[in-house]
């Protein structure tokens, strides 16, 4: 007998709602991903931060760039951003996002977008020819039961 279980059971829709408290960075080790020290910061693997105060010429690199990080120690995380032959050095900081849940999530639908194809045949063409077109992102919608006493 198939089993009749949801395929998003445990799912969970969160958004963002104010930042945290800035991490002082202390060291980065350039490279693909970029690995940043900042001392018992308290961060975990997919938390969103946001990059801020790094120098150098190409500190521009990482400065304004919000994040998901991975690869966390107690005093360490990566973030998947290419510095391979930059010159940044560390005394910026990390701002982590700070999300609320939305609770009671019933349902959800979406993630459906697509790109058209554009015929692009000549008289050149030994056969039919195509193009992406423009990015359609599609539309996402959900389901919840209210609840006015929750701020998600």
């Amino acid at each position: 007998m198939p089993s009749t279980a949801i395929s998003a059971q445990g799912s969970k829709l969160e958004i963002s709602s104010t930042a945290g408290s800035a991490k002082t960075l202390t060291a980065i080790a350039l490279g693909f991903p970029t690995i940043l020290t900042s001392a018992a910061h308290g961060l975990t693997n997919g938390d969103v931060v946001t990059l801020a105060g790094l120098t150098g010429a190409d500190a521009a690199t990482l400065n304004g760039q919000t994040v998901a990080i991975k690869n966390v120690t107690t005093n360490t995380f990566a973030v998947d951003i290419n510095t391979v032959g930059k010159t940044i050095t560390a005394a910026g900081s990390a701002t982590p996002l700070n999300w609320t849940k939305i609770e009671n999530l019933v349902s959800f639908n979406g993630f459906d977008g697509q790109s058209s194809e554009l015929d692009v045949t000549d008289l050149d063409s030994t056969a039919k020819e195509f193009m992406l077109g423009l990015q359609d992102w599609g539309t996402f919608s959900f389901d919840v039961n209210r609840d006015f006493n929750d701020a998600g």
